[in-house]
């Protein structure tokens, strides 16, 4: 989220997974038997609201996203999440502590079938 957009050459999905360890961690996870859960947190969002992404970064989010899910792993992103305007941002992109549980509470409520 923080390249700049003259660096959106970095957010091919395809030539990036060569380069990750993430297949590896998926590999691992499944010989002992553990369901992944990728969380991509809001960024902090102006009081328009949430932060502004390239065509390229939310193109590269849902290539991730459908990698994952392929792979069996939950992925679940902020982004532009009405619950999360800037008024319950403590500083930089973190929550108010006031906001944690409301928070936890709605992601466990959205993601029910995962933590089954």
């Amino acid at each position: 989220a923080d390249l700049p957009q003259a660096q959106d050459e970095f957010l091919d999905f395809n030539t990036q997974i060569d380069r990750s360890v993430l297949p590896e961690i998926i590999r691992l996870a499944g010989g002992a038997n553990i369901r992944l859960a990728f969380v991509r947190v809001q960024r902090r969002p102006s009081t328009d609201g949430p932060p502004e992404q390239s065509r390229a970064l939310a193109r590269y989010i849902e290539e991730l996203r459908g990698y994952l899910t392929a792979h069996g792993a939950l992925f679940h992103d902020d982004h532009g999440d009405p619950h999360q305007p800037l008024a319950v941002y403590a500083d930089g992109d973190h929550l108010q502590s006031s906001q944690r549980i409301p928070y936890t509470e709605r992601f466990a409520r959205a993601q029910a079938a995962f933590f089954q």
